[in-house]
């Protein structure tokens, strides 16, 4: 997912973030001790590389992804951002994650992409603070879901990705499970679109959910990576 993250960045004139290799690396070498013993992986976990997409609100604000985020975004918001027709000034966090497949008895991951837009509807529920308003947010994630569908479509129709559905908006309320909605089930958490729109102010945050075979068709596919993006981008618009 950090290959496909660093070129949607590349791509739509923004950062990405993501762990770097020596800490993946200290992780990695970590987990692999955990059969030693009664300890899990979770106990040898670097306590250092705190997940970020589970973060308690108290210490977002000191969290090092927060800073970093805060850092690039607000002193270099406008020359990575869309000024739309109106004059407003619209900034798009993205986080992307890695699924499985979706199965034919209806196990795995909901569809090939699943789209988290819980955060900005938990802004909107909340705070009654969404700056493009109700109205615009249901323009947005509709615009969305058509875009991508068809750019799957079409994927889908030459080289078939698979089983399950192509393109899943998940929110809270919808009976689907919480963590494909970019949104902790405990309201003292946060994950990072959480974060991007009700802590640093991002105008729009999705997270990603993306299929083991979608992910590999990306990142080998220029033609498809180049339509996804502008699936997103002229959603952003």
């Amino acid at each position: 997912t950090a290959e496909l993250a660093q070129r949607f960045a590349e791509a739509l004139g923004g950062t990405c973030l993501t762990w770097s290799d020596l800490q993946q690396q200290r992780s990695a070498q970590l987990a692999a001790c955990a059969p030693l013993g009664d300890l899990t992986v979770g106990d040898l976990l670097d306590p250092r590389n705190r997940d970020p997409n589970y973060l308690r609100v108290e210490e977002v604000k000191h969290n090092a992804w927060y800073r970093y985020m805060a850092g690039d975004f607000m002193p270099a918001h406008e020359e990575s951002s869309i000024w739309r027709k109106d004059c407003s000034l619209v900034t798009f966090h993205i986080d992307v994650h890695g699924c499985k497949d979706p199965q034919a008895d209806g196990t795995g991951s909901p569809a090939h992409l699943t789209v988290g837009v819980g955060a900005m509807k938990q802004r909107l529920d909340d705070q009654d603070a969404c700056p493009l308003g109700s109205e615009g947010l249901n323009q947005f994630v509709e615009t969305l879901s058509n875009q991508l569908n068809d750019v799957l479509l079409r994927e889908h129709g030459e080289k078939k990705l698979g089983h399950g559905e192509l393109v899943e908006i998940a929110m809270p309320g919808k009976g689907q499970d919480m963590r494909f909605c970019g949104v902790c089930k405990e309201r003292d958490r946060c994950t990072q679109t959480q974060v991007a729109v009700l802590h640093v102010g991002f105008t729009l945050a999705i997270q990603l959910e993306i299929s083991k075979t979608l992910r590999a068709r990306l990142v080998k596919d220029a033609l498809l990576l180049r339509r996804f993006v502008d699936a997103l981008r002229l959603a952003w618009q």
